[in-house]
């Protein structure tokens, strides 16, 4: 296989991608680890005291983007009426699919798009981790520099 059969778009891999979001759409509802808990106690922190009050009270030692993303579902939850856990999962599976989206937009390459969204379902849909936040970003950052298109 040549590398310039590998950058074509075929329908196999875009099958391969939609098989692997099903499967991260079907851990949708697992109820993730223990840190799930205490992303909630964070999120009802930061909607009684407001952002910066709940970053003070929270005590952590989390990026403030994270926290920030973290109000931001707790908004999206109070506006479409969900509860905060079904947000929090939500964000998590858009960040996921962010990612997959910035590392395709840099490869272009269906097949190694889909084994690095797999690869971190677990981490973050099925268990509820908030290191998804931050993976969009590092990939463009990893990219741009090769890219020097910035």
């Amino acid at each position: 296989m040549s590398g310039s059969d590998v950058k074509t778009f075929g329908w196999p891999g875009v099958g391969f991608l939609l098989l692997i979001n099903l499967i991260a759409a079907s851990l949708f509802f697992s109820p993730g680890m223990g840190d799930v808990g205490t992303w909630g106690t964070w999120i009802r922190e930061m909607s009684a005291f407001g952002l910066v009050g709940g970053f003070v009270h929270s005590g952590t030692d989390y990026p403030p983007l994270a926290l920030i993303i973290l109000a931001t579902v707790s908004r999206s939850a109070d506006v479409f009426g969900t509860t905060v856990f079904l947000s929090l999962k939500c964000s998590l599976l858009i960040f996921l699919t962010a990612t997959a989206a910035t590392f395709y937009w840099f490869s272009r390459n269906l097949i190694l798009t889909a084994v690095l969204e797999f690869s971190l379902i677990l981490n973050s849909v099925a268990l509820g981790y908030l290191d998804i936040y931050f993976a969009p970003f590092l990939i463009a950052t990893f990219f741009l520099p090769s890219a020097r298109t910035f």
